[in-house]
C-alpha cells in the first residue's frame, strides 16, 4: 500500500509540474495575443468610418473579434497598406511588382496598372538596376543578404526620369520553402539630406570663421565650439569644453547670474540678450579676463520650441590690437616714397599707396577693389590669374620673395618699367600679397643722361670743363 501511495504522489507532483510549466509558457503568449488583438482593433478604429463601412471584413472583425477567412485578412491588409503614408512595394523572386500602394504611386508618378507585373528595376536608375537581378539570384542561391531587415539609403527614379534619394527597408515573407515575397518600405529622404548638408555647410562656415562661435542647449550646456572659439578662449582641445556649462567661459561674477537669466528667458521669452549685441567680459582657460562683444541667436524646431542658442563672441582686445597695427602699417605705407600695392589671393587690390597714385596716375578709389591687372600691360595681364592659381595650388614661388623688372601701364596708357619686390603675408588660413614697386623711369633717365655726357666728352673736338656754381671742377 505504501508503494502505491508513493506512486500516486509522484504522479501527482509530475502532473502539477507540467501544468505549472504550461501556464508559465502559455500565459505570456495569451497576453501577447490579447494585446495584439487590442492593437489591431485600435488601428482599425482609426480608419475613417466611411472606409470601414466599405470593407465588410473590418466591420466583422470589430463586431466578432475574430476573422476566420484568409481573404478577409488579406482585404484588411490591403486597406491598411493603401491608407499608409509610407510608400509600400511588394515583389516576387523574379523582381516583378505584385503590389504598389497609393503613396508609392504618388511618389514615383506611376498608375498601378503601369507597374504591376513589371520588374522593380523600372523604379531604379541604371547603375542600380543593372545589378538587381543578380542580387536576387545570389540571395536565392546562398540565402545570405546584406539588404534585408536593415534600412539602406539608395537612389530611385520617377516616371519622369528624375532621380531622388530614398531610404528603403526590405522584409521577406515566406509563402513556402521555395516561394517568398519581399515587402519594401520606401521613404523619400531628400529633405533630410538637404538638412544634413546645410548643417555640414553651416558647421564648415562656422569652423572657418575668425569669430568665436558657441552653441548651447536650453540648459546652457555647450554642444559646439569652432576653432576660433577654442583659440580665443585658450582651450587646446574641443573635449575640454564640450558638455560643460557656458558659464565656464565667464568670470564668476557674471556666471553666478547666468542660470537665472536663462530660466527667465525660457519662461517669458522676453528678449533682453537674444537677437542683440552687448559687451561683456570673457574668461580664458588661463584665468585672464578680456572684453568680448556677444551676439546671441535662438534656433527653433518645427514646433516653435527652442532647440539651441548660437553665440558669436568677438574678441574686442584682439580687434583693437589689429586696428592699431593696421593704422601703423597704413601710416608707414602712406609716407613711403616707393609705390606699395597689396592684393588678395584672387588679385583684388586692397591697398594703393600715395606713391603708387603718382606713379600710375590713378586715385586709390579708382583702383582698390579692382583687379591688379588694370595696372599691367595686356600681355602680362592675360597671364596673371594663372600665376596666382598655380601658386595657390603648388606653393612654388617664382616671383614671391624675389626682385623682378616688369613693365607697367599708367592710366593714360603709357608703359613704364618697374622693379617689383613681392612678399606674401599670411595669418592663419588667410593670405595676401604686398608689392614694393619702384618706378625705374627716373633711374633709367639718369643712366641715359650719364651715358650721353660721357659720350659727348669722349667725342668732343674741343676741350670741355664742367664746374658747379662755386667753381668746383666736376668734369674735364
Amino acid at each position: 500500500m505504501n508503494q502505491t501511495f508513493i506512486h500516486y504522489l509522484v504522479s501527482a507532483v509530475l502532473v502539477a509540474a507540467i501544468l505549472v510549466t504550461l501556464a508559465l509558457v502559455f500565459r505570456p503568449m495569451i497576453r501577447f495575443l490579447r494585446n495584439e488583438e487590442n492593437g489591431t482593433r485600435l488601428l482599425l478604429r482609426m480608419i475613417p468610418e466611411k472606409v470601414r463601412k466599405d470593407v465588410p471584413a473590418i466591420a466583422d472583425f470589430l463586431d466578432t473579434g475574430s476573422i476566420t477567412q484568409n481573404e478577409k485578412v488579406q482585404k484588411i491588409n490591403e486597406v491598411c497598406q493603401e491608407l499608409s503614408v509610407v510608400a509600400l512595394l511588394v515583389i516576387d523572386w523574379n523582381g516583378k511588382v505584385q503590389h504598389i500602394s497609393k503613396a508609392a504611386q504618388e511618389e514615383f508618378g506611376y498608375e498601378q496598372d503601369e507597374v504591376l507585373g513589371k520588374n522593380i528595376k523600372m523604379l531604379m536608375p541604371d547603375e542600380i538596376a543593372q545589378h538587381h537581378d543578380e542580387y536576387l539570384r545570389n540571395y536565392r542561391t546562398t540565402g545570405v543578404s546584406k539588404l534585408l531587415d536593415r534600412p539602406r539609403r539608395l537612389k530611385a527614379m520617377r516616371k519622369d526620369g528624375t532621380i531622388f534619394p530614398i531610404e528603403i527597408l526590405v522584409r521577406e515573407f515566406k509563402k513556402s520553402a521555395t516561394e517568398s515575397s519581399f515587402l519594401g518600405y520606401v521613404r523619400n529622404v531628400q529633405v533630410e539630406i538637404d538638412y544634413e548638408r546645410s548643417i555640414q555647410v553651416n558647421e564648415a562656415v562656422s569652423d572657418m570663421s575668425h569669430i568665436p562661435v558657441f552653441v548651447i542647449d536650453p540648459k546652457g550646456t555647450i554642444t559646439g565650439v569652432n576653432r576660433a572659439g577654442l583659440k580665443t578662449f585658450a582651450y587646446p582641445t574641443l573635449a575640454e569644453l564640450m558638455g560643460k556649462n557656458i558659464k565656464t567661459v565667464m568670470p564668476p561674477r557674471i556666471a553666478v547670474n547666468h542660470d537665472k537669466y536663462l530660466d527667465t528667458y525660457l519662461r517669458t521669452r522676453k528678449k533682453n540678450v537674444v537677437d542683440s549685441s552687448r559687451k561683456v567680459p570673457g574668461l580664458r582657460k588661463t584665468g585672464e579676463e578680456f572684453q568680448v562683444e556677444i551676439t546671441v541667436r535662438e534656433v527653433l524646431n518645427e514646433r516653435g520650441d527652442i532647440q539651441c542658442f548660437i553665440g558669436y563672441a568677438k574678441d574686442l582686445y584682439a580687434e583693437m590690437l589689429f586696428a592699431q597695427s593696421v593704422m601703423a602699417n597704413e601710416g608707414v605705407i602712406s609716407i613711403s616714397p616707393t609705390p606699395v600695392v597689396s592684393i588678395s589671393v584672387q588679385g583684388t587690390v586692397l591697398i594703393f599707396s600715395a606713391a603708387a597714385e603718382q606713379a600710375w596716375g590713378y586715385s586709390s578709389e579708382e583702383v582698390v577693389g579692382n583687379n591688379i591687372k588694370m595696372l599691367m600691360t595686356d600681355e602680362d595681364a592675360v597671364e596673371h590669374d594663372g600665376y596666382l592659381a598655380r601658386y595657390a595650388k603648388t606653393g612654388e614661388k617664382h616671383v614671391i620673395d624675389s626682385t623682378r623688372k616688369l613693365t607697367a601701364k599708367r592710366k593714360n596708357g603709357t608703359s613704364f618699367l618697374i622693379e617689383a619686390n613681392i612678399k606674401e603675408l599670411r595669418k592663419g588660413d588667410n593670405a595676401s600679397f604686398i608689392g614694393y614697386l619702384k618706378d625705374l623711369t627716373q633711374v633709367y633717365e639718369a643712366q641715359y643722361q650719364s651715358k650721353l655726357h660721357k659720350l659727348i666728352f669722349a667725342t668732343s673736338p674741343v676741350p670741355i670743363i664742367v664746374i658747379d656754381e662755386v667753381g668746383t671742377v666736376l668734369a674735364v
